[in-house]
């Protein structure tokens, strides 16, 4: 009865063991190569459609490392990055998280809420965008969260031109850059940035110029018309995009249920 009892046991503790390993195991290829992402609305439209399971290939340029717990938690966050195989290129469709969410003017990491839009302005770029406005434009309810974007009268179809910050740009401060960058400054160096009595301060200290510390990223859908993106909220610091999306896995139309066989193993461009 105890050889029995004790091959029973050893074979539970061989299955928890094995079992152990490959969550390990799993879990580590979520944190370092690939994730799921599910599309929540149709911003992205023809390429990606609400209701498509995507895969987020993170090697590409290299998977972040960060503390879960204090991401959760609202804590100061280190983020780095393990090396990739190339860098973000102008069009890749990108999953990131949202910049945003918190407060509208300032920048806030959210580990729990991920955008999907397509990479058009990388760092050192200038946006401008003129497209033909739409009398079925859904996007007209959005607000502006930048106040940038009311004082230049700039609309989500004539905008610009806008410059991308990149690491070690050095730009002379004025009137118009308080507006344009005073949430990535504020962010970067954790202090206010404010004009006050003829000159510029960030915190305490009187400045003139400004050097950033991250590169940035213009992301717009490709349904331009229905689709809530830099236009409105502003620029994405490149720690918070999660990876390049690459395939659809899985698709389901919200409204009738039905699946979707023919986007199955659909590479994303």
């Amino acid at each position: 009865m105890n050889k029995k009892w004790h091959k029973w046991t050893d074979r539970c503790l061989n299955l928890l063991f094995y079992l152990a390993l490959l969550s390990l195991c799993w879990l580590l290829l979520q944190v370092t190569t690939f994730s799921s992402f599910r599309v929540p609305t149709d911003s992205m439209y023809p390429t990606l459609l609400h209701g498509d399971y995507i895969i987020v290939n993170k090697w590409t340029f290299g998977a972040r490392i960060f503390n879960i717990f204090d991401a959760l938690n609202h804590k100061p966050l280190s983020i780095k990055r393990l090396p990739g195989i190339r860098k973000i290129k102008r069009n890749d469709v990108l999953v990131f998280n949202f910049p945003y969410g918190k407060n509208k003017y300032e920048i806030h990491f959210d580990v729990m809420q991920y955008y999907v839009k397509r990479c058009i302005g990388l760092p050192g770029d200038t946006v401008k965008i003129k497209l033909p406005p739409s009398p079925k434009q859904d996007s007209l309810s959005f607000s502006f969260n930048k106040p940038y974007f009311q004082l230049s009268n700039w609309t989500p179809h004539d905008f610009g031109p806008l410059y991308i910050p990149r690491k070690g740009d050095n730009i002379p401060l004025d009137s118009i850059h308080l507006y344009q960058y005073g949430s990535i400054i504020e962010w970067e160096t954790g202090n206010k940035f404010t004009f006050r009595k003829n000159h510029f301060f960030i915190g305490n200290q009187m400045v003139t110029s400004y050097q950033f510390q991250n590169n940035y990223y213009f992301m717009m859908g490709d349904n331009t018309n229905h689709s809530y993106d830099s236009r409105y909220w502003g620029l994405v610091p490149e720690k918070f995009i999660v990876g390049v999306a690459q395939w659809i896995w899985f698709s389901k139309d919200g409204l009738t249920d039905k699946i979707r066989w023919n986007r199955l193993l659909h590479r994303i461009d």
